[in-house]
């Protein structure tokens, strides 16, 4: 079965299936009852006037993926706030920063793009990983994601949601200019319903977002949205040792 293949270095960029993301209202006051308060989510919703602190690590090579990975930045933000990606604070780090993981571990940003994940900051470091956004191509395992505080499942699975909501919006054929196809979600309260369709009214699909970082490929590798298989075993993880360059939390 497809379950049971190898994938050879191609169409990598999948989103699970949505499935029910529209609860009965009770779902809504269960979120609004929830002991979160300290989660990036609550503060949003309580805090008028704040912004989403992004941290961005700058990739090298392809530049191009630095400048996706600030994309993905605003999506978040337009998801957060109502349709408005300007509600943003951007913070670079190096490529071998270890400012930036201290950064996020100490609440002075609230994601990070741009860094391979790896197995040791998964498990030991406290961050949690979203679907991956772009896999490099130079015949290594780096795949590049969203890392999240682990104490914040409910702002790391908000995060998840908004990277996979690109990626299925190209899957059924929903575009910028069709964003109000994209359903509304209860999963993360009232305030939040338009989430995944004010994500894809600023970015667009995956390939819209892709497009507009790398330009058209024809030939796009891993990058590709694979639309024509079942699910894909977890991506490979980096696990790091000591010697390793440290390009992830």
């Amino acid at each position: 079965s497809l379950m049971n293949t190898i994938n050879d270095g191609t169409a990598m960029i999948y989103s699970i299936p949505l499935g029910d993301i529209m609860p009965a209202i009770d779902g809504l006051t269960a979120f609004n009852d929830r002991d979160d308060s300290d989660s990036v989510l609550k503060r949003v919703k309580r805090d008028k006037g704040k912004v989403f602190r992004c941290g961005v690590i700058s990739i090298v090579a392809p530049i191009e993926a630095t400048s996706l990975s600030v994309d993905y930045c605003r999506v978040l933000a337009a998801a957060l706030f109502n349709g408005n990606s300007e509600a943003i604070e951007i913070l670079t780090f190096g490529v071998n920063d270890s400012i930036a993981c201290e950064a996020l571990s100490n609440k002075s940003i609230d994601a990070l793009a741009g860094g391979i994940v790896n197995f040791q900051g998964d498990v030991y470091g406290g961050f949690s990983y979203s679907t991956p956004y772009f896999f490099a191509e130079d015949g290594t395992e780096n795949f590049y994601a969203f890392a999240t505080r682990q104490d914040d499942t409910l702002f790391s699975s908000f995060v998840n949601a908004m990277i996979i909501s690109t990626i299925h919006a190209q899957e059924v054929g929903i575009t910028r200019e069709t964003s109000a196809r994209m359903p509304l979600v209860s999963l993360f309260g009232s305030d939040f319903l338009w989430a995944m369709r004010d994500s894809i009214s600023y970015g667009g699909n995956y390939d819209e977002l892709y497009e507009n970082n790398f330009g058209s490929r024809f030939d796009r590798g891993r990058n590709e949205v694979n639309s024509h298989s079942g699910p894909q075993l977890l991506a490979p993880v980096k696990i790091s040792s000591s010697n390793d360059v440290d390009r992830g939390c």
